[in-house]
């Protein structure tokens, strides 16, 4: 599966940039040891993220699917009916 293979090249990434960190600390300006810092943080919450949708996915049964109802004069949302008289009237610069 795809997202396997997605989640092994982030934990692969993530384990060379925790090395990196903890073997040339003394070499790395403080700016960039923060910049390594914080993409070891979005790795993990990602890694996290693709994790809690794996476990709870629904695929096959049940699967709700969200699609957009098409857009008509009568059944346009309430701002659509009242920004519609407006939209005209309004300057563009």
């Amino acid at each position: 599966m795809v997202v396997n293979q997605i989640s092994e090249v982030l934990v692969k990434r993530r384990t060379e940039l925790i090395e990196m960190l903890e073997n040339n600390r003394d070499s790395l300006d403080l700016e960039k040891q923060h910049q390594v810092f914080g993409a070891i943080n979005e790795l993990e919450l990602f890694l996290h993220t693709l994790d809690y949708y794996q476990k709870n996915s629904t695929e096959g049964e049940d699967a709700v699917r969200l699609v957009k109802p098409p857009m008509e004069e009568e059944s346009a949302n309430v701002f659509y009916r009242i920004f519609q008289g407006i939209k005209g009237k309004v300057k563009r610069n």
